[in-house]
């Protein structure tokens, strides 16, 4: 079992799928992360634009690759954007179509890591573990 952290860090989920930001949210809430929710790209950069409080600023992001205001491959556009933003942010994206090409341009514009959903909970722990403290 993963033990709890003790101090809060902010996460910015990205998906249009309700269901699983909110199953993420609970979990990654039950371990004292703090989390922000965004279903549009739109709605994310509004989020990290909004985003300046250096005690509570949002410190990795996650993203699906397929966002309703940006098409097929919106969230590596989302993700160009975010390391504009904020360079040194670790971005994890996520899809259910994770081709070969769309994983080498992930790595290439700087993501942390590429997650193929359906994924293992656990997985994304540890990744979040590693980078986050």
């Amino acid at each position: 079992m993963v033990q709890p952290r003790t101090a809060q860090a902010r996460v910015l989920i990205v998906d249009d799928e309700e269901d699983l930001c909110w199953t993420l949210t609970k979990i990654l809430e039950d371990l004292n992360y703090q989390i922000v929710c965004a279903h549009t790209a739109k709605a994310a950069l509004q989020h990290l634009q909004k985003d300046q409080q250096k005690d509570k600023s949002i410190r990795l992001a996650l993203l699906d690759v397929r966002l309703p205001d940006m098409g097929e491959t919106g969230g590596l556009e989302l993700l160009k954007k975010i390391k504009r933003l904020r360079p040194r942010m670790p971005v994890i994206i996520m899809s259910a179509f994770g081709s070969p090409a769309v994983k080498t341009q992930a790595k290439r514009l700087g993501a942390l890591a590429f997650l193929d959903k359906p994924f293992r909970i656990e997985k994304l722990l540890k990744i979040l573990r590693e980078n986050l403290g």
